[in-house]
């Protein structure tokens, strides 16, 4: 998917509706409406600019200024919407003044948090998710739900009003994809992100919303038309106005005549002498009062076009008494511009008249001429993507568009394809697919967007598979009459899948073998404690034995103090295994501050060497349920600061019990570990130091194994200005069980 083809359609989409709403508004400066729709064309620049910084930044440009700048617009268009969500409530219900600047409030909150951003490791796009959680969300479901709702106040017009509608939808639909963000550790980004929406549907999020950035473009340009209309009635009734005003006094009309915002001519009709002209048509065509009076009405039209304008105005005259129509009109200099001309009949002191109202629409066909332009780009790229698109009338199963990929998959004509049914051209059938197999009969049941997977075997018996997206395209009445597909394949995807499976039962074979092997190796350890502590306890008590006999004998004593020190080697061996393993290990009650005393006085040759000094300030009794094990950590802990930190000269153990736990702290005043480093080193084979030593790195990842076996942690932490504190809490003090 060539999402830099995406982003570019989705600015440019929202672009246009943003100039088309402009060009619209602009001439209508003291309309309430108009100046409600001001705020979705702010919206619909600033969208755009976000949307192509966006292409930028996949194409390459990924400086941190950009990415800023990026999660600056998003939020600001956001809050724009919103501001334009408050303004359409306004127009039926009146707010507070301080509702109205409650975006700009929430706009400056978000601010905040994005300066403080800056010095957060990924804080733009901790920025930004926040940003759609909050301002994207209630921003889109705010006008999607205000569009739905007062669509007939806005409009007044049936048609207007249905266009309104699916603005609104099409609003609601993009509140949803903004929410699915960049894939983050909470809740619900977690969940429902880029990553795992891909893998869903398919297709990339931003598809979806360059979509519904172009329904919406679509539709609001539609509802545009609700200005033509007011513009009609303001029309109508200035032309009843002022036809009341020229029979009530001569004076009022002159005054009404002079100060209207649109061209006002007199003419004797059909299109003979022009008696009188307003101060906007004097303007507009470049002549003089007295210039002006001079010319017949037929003179300021077109002549290429005169003979159609004339046409239509007798026989609109005719069947409805007035007259509304576009023609050209010419100015002194010769050059000419389109017009909008209403006209009625008047007879004032029994002489006939028409009255001729023009309009010069020049920016309202330049409008319409790029969004003519904007249709014809949007049907090139129709024809220009990749996978095959499609569509379908729902009624007759027959093809009505398809782009060139389409027909080169097919290999025919786009003649010998448009009215072809899909059954037959897709399937090779000649009747309609069963609705279990068919995604276009699911999209006429559920009216939402339906996927579905077929599986193809060629002639040379290899394997196709298609996935095909089948969208719904609504009338205004909400009916489905016609389907897009979107036929993509996804042959290497599948070949890739049943790669992968085929690999996870080659995983699960090894993982199989490799539960063997730690058995064997249980068994083996078993083998060898047995057949080394059997030989070792005869040893005892022979030595016993001989002690008896001889309670002088220093030999004898060697003998009985060596095999009782291989005994307790062998049973700490088996320990450690078992706590390697996870297996539950005996507890009994143990007093800690007695345990660490002894391992610190089986320290004190080692510290003297050093010239270190060991600070035991435990002296309370701090029973807790242990194993005795436990003080295999205390000289872990200890030994590792004699010997890595022997430059500090200080060592010091502290204890801090607290609701029925106990932390025990081991503080050295050496060099600082990085605190990248804090977790490695608990991992087994971690050696931080491979200068200093010969260990292989086990120490720390059996003190974190013991204190898991005892429910505990361990953990370091700095000891500032230098050095480290290393840590172990239980959480089993024997006050806390009784």
């Amino acid at each position: 998917m060539n999402l830099t083809f995406v982003y570019l359609m989705y600015g440019l989409a929202y672009f246009t509706m943003g100039l088309a709403v402009w060009v619209k508004i602009r001439p209508l400066s003291d309309n309430r409406l108009a100046g409600v729709f001001a705020w979705l064309v702010v919206f619909g620049f600033t969208h755009a600019a976000h949307e192509w910084i966006e292409m930028f930044r996949i194409i390459g440009y990924t400086a941190p200024a950009i990415h800023a700048i990026d999660t600056l617009m998003v939020s600001l268009s956001f809050t724009v919407l919103l501001q334009f969500g408050l303004e359409l409530l306004s127009l039926k219900k009146k707010l507070p003044a301080k509702i109205h600047f409650l975006p700009t409030i929430l706009f400056i909150l978000w601010f905040l948090f994005y300066l403080k951003a800056f010095s957060y490791e990924d804080g733009m796009k901790l920025t930004e998710i926040w940003s759609r959680y909050t301002l994207g969300l209630l921003s889109a479901f705010l006008v999607a739900f205000l569009l739905i709702r007062q669509r007939k106040e806005i409009a007044g017009n049936p048609s207007v009003a249905g266009n309104l509608l699916f603005a609104g939808i099409f609003f609601g639909l993009s509140g949803l994809f903004t929410i699915v963000v960049s894939e983050a550790d909470f809740f619900p980004a977690s969940v429902l992100n880029y990553t795992r929406f891909t893998n869903a549907v398919g297709l990339p999020v931003e598809v979806f919303r360059m979509l519904t950035a172009l329904a919406i473009t679509y539709f609001v340009v539609k509802s545009l038309d609700v200005f033509d209309i007011l513009d009609k009635r303001k029309l109508t009734d200035q032309v009843r106005e002022m036809t009341g005003a020229l029979e009530e006094s001569e004076e009022k009309y002159r005054t009404l005549f002079q100060l209207a915002g649109d061209a006002f001519l007199t003419i004797v009709p059909p299109w003979g002498e022009i008696l009188d002209a307003n101060e906007v048509a004097l303007q507009m065509l470049g002549y003089s009062k007295e210039e002006i009076k001079k010319l017949r009405g037929s003179d300021i039209i077109a002549p290429e076009v005169f003979e159609e304008t004339n046409n239509e105005w007798l026989k609109q005259i005719e069947e409805r008494g007035y007259f509304l129509y576009e023609t050209i009109w010419v100015r002194k200099d010769g050059s000419s511009f389109p017009v909008e001309v209403s006209g009625r009949a008047l007879e004032i002191r029994g002489q006939a008249l028409f009255q001729l109202i023009g309009r010069d629409i020049t920016e309202r066909k330049q409008t319409e001429e790029k969004l003519r332009y904007s249709q014809e780009f949007i049907g090139t790229v129709f024809d220009n993507l990749n996978d095959s698109v499609f569509v379908i009338d729902t009624s007759t199963f027959k093809i009505v568009a398809a782009n060139k990929a389409y027909l080169s998959r097919t290999g025919m004509k786009e003649k010998d394809v448009i009215g072809q049914c899909c059954y037959v051209m897709n399937h090779n059938r000649n009747t309609p697919c069963q609705p279990d197999h068919c995604s276009m009969m699911e999209v006429l049941h559920t009216g939402k967007d339906s996927s579905i997977e077929h599986r193809f075997v060629g002639e040379d018996g290899r394997e196709n598979y298609v996935e095909v997206l089948t969208s719904p395209i609504k009338n205004e009445k909400g009916e489905v009459y016609r389907v897009i597909q979107i036929a993509r394949d996804i042959t290497d995807r599948k070949l890739a899948e049943k790669a992968l499976m085929r690999s996870e039962r080659k995983y699960r074979e090894l993982s199989e073998q490799l539960l063997e092997a730690n058995n064997m190796k249980e068994l083996l350890l078993d083998v060898i404690t047995h057949d080394l502590k059997n030989p070792a306890g005869v040893i005892s008590g022979m030595a016993d034995l001989l002690l008896e006999k001889f309670p002088d004998d220093e030999m004898v004593k060697i003998i009985k103090d060596s095999s009782d020190s291989l005994l307790d080697v062998v049973e700490s061996t088996t320990l450690l295994t078992k706590v390697a393993m996870g297996e539950e290990i005996r507890k009994e009650e143990i007093d800690l501050a007695k345990v660490i005393k002894k391992v610190a006085e089986q320290f004190s040759p080692a510290l003297k060497d050093k010239g270190m000094r060991l600070e035991n300030r435990v002296s309370d009794t701090l029973l807790v349920k242990a194993n005795p094990i436990i003080e295999e950590v205390f000289k872990n802990y200890i030994g590792n600061a004699i010997k890595y930190a022997s430059e500090g000269k200080r060592i010091i153990i502290e204890a801090y019990p607290e609701d029925g736990s106990v932390t025990i702290a081991v503080k050295d005043f050496g060099k600082s570990i990085s605190r990248k480093d804090y977790d490695r080193i608990f991992v087994r084979k971690t050696r931080l130091n491979k200068k200093v030593g010969g260990g292989r790195g086990l120490g720390l990842a059996i003190v974190k194994r013991i204190a898991k076996a005892h429910k505990g942690e361990v953990w370091v932490a700095a000891n500032k200005p230098k050095g480290n504190i290393f840590y172990l809490k239980l959480p089993n003090l024997i006050d806390s069980l009784k």
